[in-house]
């Protein structure tokens, strides 16, 4: 089984460049190649960043809320396909895939109702009650 060879998505575009494979380390038949990225990709990758922090951070908090929960709902729509490629590259038993995936699903969604962000920053929670006061 080979999955598609992953490419570079910097300021909006995807860009196609050579790289390494990855392996199934059961068989060692390679399942797709990891893109390397140049000084100039990594320049242009930070920029973008900082651009898309400035929109992030002009977004209302209820906004924001609502894309990191639906982000959370699309990871569990995919769980088994990213469980599968887990097992594919790490050799992972496919049952300790399946649960790390929900797990981070999980950290998520308790973090954004908890309202404490991982490292820092106004708690998101808070944010989304008071917008809606």
């Amino acid at each position: 089984m080979r999955s598609s060879d992953l490419e570079l998505y910097i300021g909006g575009h995807w860009k196609k460049a050579p790289g390494p494979p990855v392996l199934n380390p059961v068989d060692e038949s390679v399942l797709g190649t990891v893109p390397g990225a140049t000084r100039s990709d990594l320049d242009a990758a930070l920029a973008a960043a900082a651009d898309g922090l400035k929109t992030w951070s002009r977004t209302p908090p209820s906004r924001r809320y609502e894309i990191i929960l639906k982000a959370v709902a699309l990871m569990r729509e995919r769980i088994e396909e990213m469980a599968v490629t887990m097992t594919l590259e790490q050799g992972k038993p496919i049952g300790q895939a399946r649960l790390e995936v929900l797990r981070g699903c999980d950290i998520a969604a308790a973090t954004l109702l908890s309202g404490t962000p991982p490292k820092g920053g106004a708690p998101m929670a808070a944010s989304f009650q008071a917008s809606q006061a």
